[in-house]
């Protein structure tokens, strides 16, 4: 990274993992000690993050964990937009939604993905294993973009 952003980057990065934290502590008290409250965190910003894909514009957040989801998100785009600002590139909302989805993975996550431009037509296939139950999109289209669009998610 470019040393003059790398503060901004660094920053945006704490309050993430900040807000991650806030998170796993309101699912831990709500859900109480039973529960892995990590893992529930994760879920529900997967989830958060396919709601937001889906929306024309924002909604107001409803609840306390709505309201931190969306603080999530926001400090996810302010990440992207310091590091394409970085690199001087402009991505298309399917890319932008590409990059937040594999950010947010881990090394145990056992994921796939396979993206193809055969004879002028894009293919996106991504597999993902979630609490053992394999779940697996594909898409395809003349761009990136509507391949990505046409997966079902």
């Amino acid at each position: 990274m470019i040393s003059m952003n790398k503060e901004a980057w660094d920053d945006a990065q704490r309050r993430r993992a900040e807000k991650f934290e806030e998170i796993v502590r309101l699912l831990s008290n709500e859900l109480g000690s039973d529960v892995d409250a990590e893992q529930e965190a994760k879920e529900a910003i997967e989830q958060w993050e396919e709601t937001v894909e889906m929306e024309d514009a924002p909604t107001s957040p409803a609840t306390p964990l709505q309201s931190l989801l969306r603080e999530y998100h926001d400090i996810c785009e302010e990440i992207l937009d310091i590091e394409v600002e970085e690199h001087d590139i402009t991505l298309t909302d399917a890319e932008r939604q590409f990059i937040e989805i594999m950010r947010e993975r881990k090394p145990t996550d056992n994921l796939k993905v396979t993206i193809e431009l055969v004879d002028g037509a894009w293919e996106v296939s991504m597999s993902l294993v979630i609490e053992g139950r394999l779940k697996t999109i594909h898409g395809t289209g003349r761009t990136f973009g509507e391949a990505w669009e046409s997966a079902e998610r």
